[in-house]
């Protein structure tokens, strides 16, 4: 039930990437 942890990992390197 820790789909959506890795998604929301994902997610949070993606938005980490465009605000660097």
């Amino acid at each position: 039930a820790f789909v959506a942890h890795q998604w929301l990992e994902l997610l949070y390197q993606d938005i980490k990437g465009r605000l660097a």
